[in-house]
């Protein structure tokens, strides 16, 4: 198949090239080979971290469904909405408001091994300020948080996950606001939506280049100012969902992560509402719980349009809960 594509192929369009076999995405008017590897170095587990009134971690398994289990895994100090990072071997939250009340924010940092079970998180050092309602990013070496509870302070932050130290300042966002969504690849790191102090929302995407340092650029725009949504993301695509604000609490959207621009409809959740939780590998995206108190676990494919489906259970609703997984965006 020619590289060379006609001129009213789309900025982020996806084929399969039938010479090849392989999936490509259309970017500055060339086709690129889409990346892929295994979906998980851990026989395709992925884990939920934080949320609702538990303290423990749930492990689920991204291709074959089913339901989710308690490895045993306690965080140090409970919280909800931290921002959580990981590489493929390691994952860490950053701050998260206090659970249960009172609601105070908190600057810990906590780590677990994913080859681990049953050995409770640890202490990994402490953020610049407390935070909680952020979000998280980041490729395998590098964690970052973007946002604060209140919309109080627009610090980006960042760790460096494969070592243990406190955060250190990144540069700012462009508006500072909470319970953005956080998503990108192994490149960007997107913060999209958010509230700001005195409930004003804003449907601002931002982007960061992870390994450099410096203030977040504009991406472009969500279709609706909305917050505390889901995200998943493989190489080239980000896909948010639910928010609180939204016409439509069950609406999905899409991002091209290598290009620059607005979100477009990818299709809609079997299960609206907010203060959800996603993760991914480079097939599969995974949508869980929220306001709602629902333990399902939906499932898209990222590389299609379309609206979920159910894919299994939670242990427990983890409501401001986060998804991580060794083969997000970030990482494949």
């Amino acid at each position: 198949m020619s590289n060379k594509p006609p001129s009213e192929v789309p900025q982020g369009a996806i084929r399969l090239n039938t010479d090849s076999q392989k999936l490509e995405f259309f970017a500055q008017d060339r086709w690129y080979e889409m990346a892929t590897e295994t979906a998980s170095l851990f026989g395709g587990r992925v884990f939920f971290v934080a949320g609702g009134a538990n303290k423990y971690t749930q492990s689920f398994n991204i291709v074959t469904g089913g339901t989710a289990v308690d490895i045993s895994i306690a965080q140090l100090y409970g919280v909800h909405s931290p921002a959580a990072v990981n590489s493929k071997t390691r994952g860490v939250t950053m701050g998260g408001r206090n659970n249960p009340s009172p609601y105070a924010e908190r600057n810990v940092i906590q780590f677990f091994e994913f080859a681990s079970q049953g050995v409770d998180m640890a202490d990994f050092g402490d953020l610049t300020e407390s935070k909680g309602r952020n979000s998280g990013h980041g490729d395998n070496t590098r964690g970052i948080s973007f946002g604060r509870q209140n919309g109080a302070s627009n610090i980006i932050e960042f760790i460096t996950i494969p070592s243990k130290g406190n955060g250190t300042d990144f540069g700012d966002l462009t508006v500072a606001r909470e319970m953005g969504a956080a998503f990108g690849n192994r490149t960007r790191g997107c913060y999209a939506g958010g509230n700001t102090p005195g409930d004003n929302r804003v449907n601002t995407v931002d982007y960061v280049t992870i390994q450099s340092l410096g203030n977040a650029v504009d991406f472009g725009d969500e279709q609706s100012t909305v917050y505390s949504r889901g995200a998943s993301s493989n190489s080239i695509r980000g896909v948010l969902s639910g928010g609180y604000g939204t016409p439509n609490q069950n609406l999905m959207e899409l991002f091209t992560i290598p290009t620059l621009g607005n979100g477009v409809d990818f299709g809609e959740l079997n299960r609206g509402g907010f203060g959800r939780s996603g993760t991914s590998s480079p097939i599969t995206g995974l949508h869980a719980s929220g306001t709602s108190g629902s333990t399902k676990i939906e499932k898209i494919t990222l590389a299609t349009l379309g609206d979920s489906i159910d894919f299994g259970d939670l242990v427990e609703a983890a409501t401001y809960g986060r998804g991580m997984s060794p083969s997000h965006g970030g990482l494949a």
